[in-house]
C-alpha cells in the first residue's frame, strides 16, 4: 500500500514500449500472446513491487533496521 500504483505504472510503460516498438517479437493479435503479455505484467509488477520495498527497507523509509527485526522486515517487504 506503501508503494502506491508506481509498480503497475513502471511495469506497464516498460512492458508496452518494448511490445510497440517491437523488441519484444509479440504478436498482440494471437489471444495466447496476450495471455503472455498479461502475464508477465503481473510478474513484473510483482518482482518490481519487492524492489521497491527492499530499496525502502535498506533507505531508513520504516525506520532504523537496527530496530527492526528480521521478521518485521520480510513481513514489511511482502
Amino acid at each position: 500500500m506503501e508503494q502506491g500504483l508506481a509498480p503497475l505504472l513502471i511495469s506497464a510503460a516498460l512492458l508496452n514500449t518494448l511490445v510497440g516498438k517491437g523488441g519484444a517479437g509479440i504478436d498482440m493479435r494471437s489471444k495466447l500472446n496476450r495471455e503472455a503479455f498479461a502475464l508477465t505484467q503481473k510478474v513484473t509488477t510483482l518482482l518490481i513491487s519487492l524492489v521497491m520495498a527492499v530499496v525502502g527497507l535498506t533507505c531508513g523509509q520504516f525506520g532504523p533496521l537496527e530496530y527492526l527485526g528480521y521478521p518485521t522486515r520480510v513481513l514489511i517487504a511482502l
